[in-house]
């Protein structure tokens, strides 16, 4: 592949380039020092006001995550885990100037899997087991998913 075409590409796949190239050009490159992006953090919120939530890696090209993005995930989702469980899945923050109570469910960290470059010409892998879009749909709308 000629270098202007495996750039085109490098950039078509990278949500921004130009910070993706200013953090090589300016930040360490040491192996201890890493940056990973978190493509999506989905919520929503149910009836009785509960936030679901899950975050979600979406690579092209059915590519997989590199160990030091995976160490990252694992961390956050140590780390959610960790504190849903401390607080027993209720927290509170600020929403609209008050603090109020919320319940939150966790529903983990997940790989998203596109055979192409785009959502139209893809077929789907979802933590790696195909999916059609049907159920890629339901799952990214919580639809019929519960935590337990």
């Amino acid at each position: 592949m000629e270098h202007n075409e495996r750039k085109r590409k490098e950039q078509e796949m990278l949500a921004d380039y130009d910070y993706h190239t200013w953090t090589k050009e300016n930040l360490r490159n040491d192996g201890r020092y890493t940056i990973s992006d978190i493509d999506s953090v989905i919520r929503d919120r149910t009836d009785d006001g509960t936030n679901r939530i899950m975050i979600l890696e979406k690579k092209c090209f059915n590519a997989e995550v590199k160990e030091c993005q995976a160490v990252t995930y694992r961390l956050i989702d140590a780390l959610i885990r960790k504190g849903l469980e401390a607080c027993n899945g209720e927290i509170e923050i600020k929403i609209c100037g008050k603090n109020q109570k919320t319940k939150v469910e966790y529903f983990g960290t997940h790989l998203l899997q596109l055979s192409d470059a785009t959502f139209e010409q893809s077929d789907f892998k979802f933590d790696r087991k195909d999916v059609n879009l049907s159920q890629l749909i339901d799952t990214l709308n919580f639809t019929n998913q519960s935590t337990t």
